[in-house]
């Protein structure tokens, strides 16, 4: 019965995601979640790291080739447009390890979704150079996600 407010980024959006498509097994009520430059489709992001003559081997010892192909846009659009929680989705334009790119194929496939708030801003991956204006967003987003319930 305990209503919830999720926040993860890079990875930690991904598994807020999973988080969100399981929350009847888990019995879970997911009122609101905060996503911040998430990983949405990794088969994308390893062709990435392979054109840019990265190595791989990482995703390999981590993931299995089933967790590779759960991890991709479609299956999280078809997971959020089920999803009546209200979402704060926060994209760098300069992010250094994911592009944003999945991110708006995403919102592209979501089409008009009112419960999503999207902000892009120019910060990087992990960096701190726009701490202040996602903070600012962040709890403007919680302050209003307790306003409202």
């Amino acid at each position: 019965g305990t209503e919830l407010l999720l926040f993860g980024g890079s990875f930690g959006g991904t598994v807020l995601l999973e988080l969100i498509a399981r929350q009847a097994e888990l019995q879970a009520n997911v009122e609101g979640c905060i996503l911040i430059n998430p990983l949405l489709d990794m088969p994308y992001h390893i062709s990435r790291v392979i054109s840019a003559g990265g190595e791989t081997e990482f995703f390999r010892k981590k993931f299995s080739q089933s967790d590779t192909e759960q991890i991709v846009i479609k299956r999280y659009a078809d997971t959020l447009k089920t999803f009546s929680g209200k979402i704060l989705l926060i994209l760098g334009r300069r992010d250094e390890v994911l592009t944003i790119w999945p991110a708006l194929e995403l919102i592209r496939t979501l089409g008009e979704a009112e419960n999503l708030t999207l902000l892009i801003d120019d910060g990087g991956h992990s960096s701190l150079s726009h701490f202040p204006l996602r903070s600012d967003r962040i709890v403007d987003f919680m302050y209003q996600m307790l306003s409202s319930g």
